[in-house]
């Protein structure tokens, strides 16, 4: 069947030996015999079985097509490689090497450098075609190849020096070919990245790009980013959840690269600054749409770098604001729903700012010019200085009286600049920090069922904090902070209106946040323990879910018939003893095992 298809797609004009006799064309492959093994080795190398469709046509663009008796010698004698269906239809045939191995060896003998291995798999790449029955299977290899290049692949760095290469081959099949998928736009712009990360290194192999030739490889890098955002915004390109993600973190990334490579070639200070605040802006989306800590990285390493490279040449002012930016992404990192690798991540990180942070406490010239250039920089800082301890490593929980205290003056301090602070969101995102660690005694939305604030002013000055912040934010409001925002709401007995605010949140953050399910918080009483209800059933909303009217409370809560399987679950039954737990989704009655030792 594989010689049938060669034959079918013109690979039998003529006979020829299975090398030429051109010793240096048999070694590079610049007969098509000798390319073919290329081709195939150097993918094979990476456990990459190229697709049969791909490589005829390759073959026929860059050196021509194979004679009918050199397809029998390297299918069937020489037994070199191996092919395998990869669809359950039995249409998309693959080629690979017999063993890894041996394409191990082959590539170290006649590729001989890593150079011409690139060369070889650029032209694959460039080969590419979206149309045709093979069109998911060399989509596929391509997704597969691209993911083992990187750095992070079986081979590490080994390919990083055609990094570039690799990314001009994914933008001309996106324009002259297009292949528009919102994976490979991805890649096309990480790439260019990863290339400027191994030409800044210590390899004295590499040729540095010049400030400009760097700025036009990001400019390229942002493009394709921008476009790709713009064009999933409008439905005109699928992506997925995590795809969607990675463009807005992609996004933010290049902009941390373009500030930071102007800070570093010293230029000068208001370009630098203008730089920053666009990779702020684009870091404050990221952290929007992301569920990961990875723009709070970008958020960090950012101005860091900015601060390492340039901070001799920037006002103090503006080293202030950077200062507190960092704080203020630390800040936001619950570092105990992050997996174990991003905790390390974030703990190396944090270890390494602290050296920029420097003195915490702004002394009082300090502060009274900061005051005069930039109000909510200064108060920033001074009121995060009046309670330390409700941060990062210093917090222990539950918070003392003393510590209480600190932050309900603290936020007193914000709450007398408001109209200072109304258009800053480090200073609304910390006054809200300060009120709810004084009214509950813990670190705001950190972790699973936590206490909501018991007191009803507390949560209306905390409702209203919130409103601020999201309303500031705009289109970088985060997923967490309207969830508080519609929580506040429905206690405060807007139930129409939280609804809303759920309703939206539901759709917005629908395969595009795995926390979205998690129960952040529940009803308390003063000591901070889950105050127990009882009500009546409405009817099944869904299968397995029930729909509650609680006693004393407006609005319907949510039944999991999975959580009350010894409950007899009909219409009417009376349902008693559950706790009242919010996601992004709304009320859930929970039972009230969950709360163990809190009862």
């Amino acid at each position: 069947m594989l010689a049938e298809q060669l034959i079918e797609a013109g690979l039998h004009n003529g006979t020829i030996s299975i090398f030429d006799d051109d010793q240096e064309g048999a070694e590079f492959g610049s007969d098509s015999s000798g390319r073919l093994i290329d081709y195939i080795m150097a993918a094979g190398r990476l456990n990459c079985p190229v697709p049969v469709s791909l490589v005829v046509r390759v073959l026929n663009s860059r050196v021509g097509p194979m004679a009918l008796e050199q397809i029998h010698y390297l299918f069937w004698d020489l037994d070199l490689f191996r092919w395998e269906f990869v669809d359950e239809e039995g249409a998309e045939l693959c080629i690979s090497p017999r063993l890894q191995l041996e394409a191990e060896l082959l590539c170290r003998r006649r590729l001989a450098d890593t150079g011409r291995e690139i060369t070889c798999l650029i032209e694959l790449i460039e080969g590419v075609q979206p149309k045709g029955v093979d069109k998911s299977a060399e989509i596929r290899f391509l997704l597969d190849l691209l993911q083992k290049l990187d750095r992070n692949g079986p081979r590490g760095a080994a390919y990083a020096t055609g990094y570039l290469k690799v990314a001009e081959a994914l933008t001309k099949l996106r324009i002259r070919h297009q292949v528009r998928d919102a994976s490979l736009m991805l890649q096309e712009s990480s790439f260019r990245r990863a290339a400027l990360r191994t030409k800044d290194n210590s390899d004295k192999s590499i040729i540095l790009l010049n400030d400009a030739e760097r700025d036009r490889v990001l400019n390229d890098a942002r493009e394709v980013v921008e476009v790709a955002i713009q064009e999933i915004s409008e439905g005109k390109l699928w992506a997925g959840r995590r795809t969607k993600e990675n463009l807005y973190v992609e996004r933010a990334s290049i902009y941390g690269f373009l500030a930071v490579g102007r800070a570093k070639a010293h230029g000068v200070p208001d370009a630098v600054w203008s730089d920053y605040l666009a990779a702020r802006t684009a870091i404050a989306r990221a952290m929007a749409i992301a569920d990961s800590y990875f723009p709070f990285d970008v958020g960090l390493w950012t101005p860091f770098d900015i601060l390492e490279e340039d901070g001799s040449d920037l006002s103090e002012e503006r080293r202030s604001e950077m200062r507190a930016d960092i704080y203020a992404v630390l800040d936001q990192v619950d570092i105990d729903t992050l997996p174990p690798s991003q905790q390390e991540k974030f703990n190396n990180r944090r270890f390494k700012v602290g050296s920029a942070l420097g003195d915490e406490e702004l002394g009082k010239d300090a502060y009274q010019r900061l005051e005069a250039s930039n109000p909510p920089v200064a108060y920033f800082l001074q009121a995060r200085s009046m309670c330390p301890n409700i941060f990062g490593g210093k917090a222990k929980e539950p918070f003392s009286e003393n510590t209480r205290q600190r932050a309900r003056s603290a936020a007193k301090f914000l709450k007398e600049r408001t109209q200072a602070i109304a258009l800053d969101t480090r200073c609304l995102h910390l006054l809200l920090q300060l009120e709810w660690a004084a009214a509950t005694g813990g670190r705001l939305l950190h972790g699973e069922r936590r206490p909501l604030p018991s007191e009803s002013k507390n949560r209306t000055d905390i409702l209203e904090s919130v409103r601020e912040l999201n309303r500031a934010a705009d289109e970088g409001a985060r997923f967490v902070f309207r969830y508080l925002e519609a929580t506040l709401t429905w206690i405060g007995g807007d139930v129409d209106r939280a609804v809303d605010l759920w309703r939206a949140l539901e759709r917005e953050t629908e395969y595009e946040d795995a926390s979205r399910m998690m129960r952040r918080l529940f009803i308390a009483n003063a000591n901070g323990k889950p105050v127990l209800y009882r009500g009546r059933l409405e009817k099944q909303r869904s299968k397995g879910h029930w729909q509650l009217r609680v006693e004393g409370l407006h609005g319907y809560v949510n039944l999991a018939e999975r959580e009350f399987r010894n409950e007899d679950l009909q219409p009417g039954r009376e349902i008693k003893g559950f706790a009242i737990a919010f996601n992004y989704l709304g009320p859930i009655a929970d039972l009230a095992s969950r709360y163990g030792g809190q009862l």
